[in-house]
């Protein structure tokens, strides 16, 4: 009453929400015909969506096979983060993520694995939150396997063990 009321707003949809006082909607008490002058546009957004996050890496997709001796992962974010740190990231398989850039969506690092076999990184669910405090759905399971192990091969023959002596004028290897 008076020259305070109050309202309870409930968005039906995210994004973007406002709201103002149309011009000419009230009259004061005195009668003055003009009505009120519009009032401010009051915004703010509705955000009730958790982020995700994508792992990629430039070196290929996963579940690859590389003998490079580090590769080049992206983390991005389907929302703006500024809490999202290299702590957030788990390395399984045993290596080092190094050089953690970024800000925004998009962040950057570099993983060097300490042994042979399959290498994995994800984040998990609550890492990280949005501006409006939402947490993050944990992120895919991105994984190759690291192989520097040279292959190797043996020749046999069905007619012998090498070193044998023949007259076969061939031989199956």
């Amino acid at each position: 009453s008076g020259t305070t009321y109050t309202a309870t707003l409930t968005p039906s949809i995210e994004g973007l929400q406002s709201v103002k006082v149309a011009a000419n909607a009230y009259s004061d008490p005195a009668g003055n015909s003009n009505g009120n002058v519009e009032s401010n546009t009051f915004g703010w957004t509705y955000d009730v969506t958790s982020p995700t996050i994508t792992i990629t890496a430039a070196e290929g997709s996963s579940g690859f096979i590389s003998n490079d001796a580090s590769i080049s992962l992206t983390f991005t974010s389907s929302e703006s983060t500024s809490d999202f740190t290299s702590a957030d990231v788990t390395v399984t398989g045993g290596g080092t993520l190094a050089y953690f850039t970024g800000s925004g969506t998009t962040y950057t690092a570099t993983l060097t694995p300490s042994i042979e076999g399959l290498q994995s990184v994800k984040v998990a669910a609550n890492a990280y939150s949005d501006p409006a405090g939402n947490g993050n759905v944990e992120s895919n399971n991105f994984g190759w396997t690291y192989d520097i192990t040279s292959p190797t091969i043996t020749i046999t023959a069905a007619e012998g063990s090498s070193g044998f002596i023949s007259n076969d004028a061939s031989i199956s290897l």
